[in-house]
């Protein structure tokens, strides 16, 4: 339990978001074009919107599906690589 807890504070909070995304879209309880609420909840977007500023970024378009979700995390992925690739 204690390294559940341990990996999670470790982890980017974005990994997560996607795992859990592509999970219920494998498990045919979300599409791609479903509500974004069905996969995150208000304390996931600050914990997402956080993470976004600590690498300067800013969604460019609104966030309203499952599928923008997914472009969205790509997109912080990415930054985050980019980020690890400069900083090394």
């Amino acid at each position: 339990m204690l390294e559940k807890v341990r990996d999670r504070l470790a982890r980017p909070h974005y990994l997560s978001v996607r795992e859990r995304a592509l999970a219920r879209i494998a498990a045919w309880k979300l599409t791609v074009g479903s509500d974004l609420s069905a996969v995150v909840d208000s304390l996931d977007l600050v914990e997402l919107q956080m993470e976004m500023e600590d690498v300067g970024m800013e969604p460019t378009v609104a966030i309203k599906t499952v599928g923008d979700l997914l472009w969205l995390l790509r997109a912080i992925e990415l930054r985050f690589k980019k980020e690890q690739r400069f900083s090394a």
